[in-house]
């Protein structure tokens, strides 16, 4: 009986929200809209916590994923990757290790379809918190993302680095909203 009334629910779900218009809808689930080299990706639902300051945004459509993680404690502009612009890449290679590691600032975007082999990761960009709080989160980010299995294999080639950037990088770049995760 409970898994009866759970799926019923769970199918009235959706004429709940079809009386919301869309901004009701977003200011409920959140969002991410992004464009990933110029094909526009709309995520509907976005969750974020912070743990000792450290953002994560999370969302998924179950097609296409994204995870940001940036040390941030309020709103602002943040450097996505190893350095905001391509200029700056020979200055800032010991922010490799930050990224290959996971304590850095990163974008990471996937198809779900084949993780392993489209996985992005923005190394050179910016995201800007245009709203913080401890419920909700908004901003935008843009960058330039490269394959994530290269990226994990660079460790601290300052060479590697600079052929990798100097190729065809994917260009990504989007809004977000995020509402905290109940209880964390």
């Amino acid at each position: 009986m409970k898994k009866f009334i759970f799926m019923l629910s769970v199918m009235a779900l959706p004429l709940v929200f079809s009386s919301c218009d869309s901004e009701e809808i977003e200011k409920i689930t959140g969002n991410v809209s992004l464009t990933v080299d110029g094909k526009t990706i709309e995520i509907p639902a976005a969750t974020f916590t912070i743990f000792n300051d450290r953002v994560m945004v999370v969302a998924s459509n179950g097609s296409h994923s994204v995870a940001m993680y940036v040390d941030a404690t309020s709103a602002g502009e943040y450097t996505l990757g190893i350095c905001k612009s391509i200029l700056d890449v020979g200055s800032a290679i010991s922010g490799i290790t930050k990224i290959t590691t996971g304590s850095g600032n990163y974008l990471l975007y996937a198809p779900s379809s084949d993780v392993e082999q489209n996985a992005k990761i923005i190394l050179i960009g910016s995201v800007n918190f245009t709203s913080f709080s401890s419920s909700r989160i908004e901003g935008n980010f843009a960058g330039t993302a490269f394959n994530y299995d290269e990226m994990m294999n660079l460790k601290s080639d300052l060479t590697a680095l600079l052929s990798l950037v100097s190729g065809a990088g994917t260009s990504i770049s989007g809004t977000f909203s995020a509402n905290k995760i109940p209880g964390v």
